[in-house]
């Protein structure tokens, strides 16, 4: 896995608006994180959204709440199936990583 940047700022989730809108206009910015604290953010939102659930992106989200945790047959095929949904998920929304290989 490589990252794209290193010098780059990034806002820090979640948003806090009241400090953005305050009007204290020396303190009024958002708070900011490092690229990786940005991308692990960013997966965390990513994983925890399920595909159809972002109003302006349909296929944002990860599969796995497609799996069904009830009625595991095999643990091999189900860990196979969830390795593949995040890293799909990954590659396919994370631009700033690359070779990203996703093991349980």
């Amino acid at each position: 896995m490589a990252l794209t940047s290193m010098e780059t700022k990034f806002c820090k989730l979640p948003l806090d608006f009241e400090a953005l809108l305050s009007e204290d206009v020396e303190n009024s910015r958002l708070a900011s994180c490092s690229e990786i604290e940005s991308i692990d953010q960013f997966i965390e939102l990513l994983i925890s959204t399920a595909p159809g659930e972002h109003a302006f992106d349909k296929e944002f989200g990860c599969e796995i709440f497609f799996l069904d945790f009830e009625s595991i047959v095999s643990h091999t095929r189900w860990e196979g199936q969830f390795s593949e949904y995040i890293t799909k998920a990954i590659t396919r929304h994370e631009k700033r990583l690359t070779g990203v290989n996703v093991r349980v």
